[in-house]
């Protein structure tokens, strides 16, 4: 399984477990779960590879549910469904609970996250990384090309050693 395949995967059933309290307490329960898929999608794409880093996402996540909640429920949701947008302060508190929603939303999404690649790191094995050789000479390549045999790429030079 590619990187990118398995971390779309990872994000996926991280947002859709995450985005449970969105589509029980927000208006918009289809909306809800597919900004959460979305969403699991990205973040599941930008968090770095760190083991046993649970409590690093919970918080991180949570700290997306703010302006999550700004950019959704205040902005989106509202135009989406046609409605106005509500910009004073009384109508602001009346959109807290969605902001508690989206909090909650965002430390789930990040401890989901991190379970799930976890869990699939010890089921598949861990992910390999491709790195780009780097070199310091022209004959640099053309060195590794003969013992191992492979092509490889030089990044400093630009070119694919054959």
């Amino acid at each position: 399984m590619t990187t990118s395949i398995r971390t779309a995967v990872l994000g996926v059933l991280a947002g859709a477990a995450a985005s449970t309290p969105l589509a029980l307490c927000l208006g918009h329960p289809r909306a809800s779960v597919a900004f959460g898929l979305a969403i699991g999608i990205a973040y599941a794409a930008s968090t770095r590879r760190t083991p046993q880093a649970y409590v690093d996402n919970s918080m991180a996540g949570g700290a997306l549910g703010v302006p999550l909640w700004g950019l959704i429920s205040v902005v989106a949701l509202p135009v989406l469904s046609r409605q106005r947008l509500e910009w004073s302060g009384e109508e602001m508190r009346a959109h807290f609970p969605a902001l508690v929603v989206w909090i909650h939303y965002g430390a789930l999404l990040g401890l989901f996250t991190k379970a799930l690649s976890d869990l699939a790191e010890h089921v598949f094995g861990p992910e390999t990384v491709v790195r780009p050789m780097l070199c310091c000479s022209r004959q640099c390549w053309r060195d590794q090309d003969r013992d191992t045999g492979q092509a490889k790429f030089c990044v400093r030079h630009r070119t694919i050693g054959l």
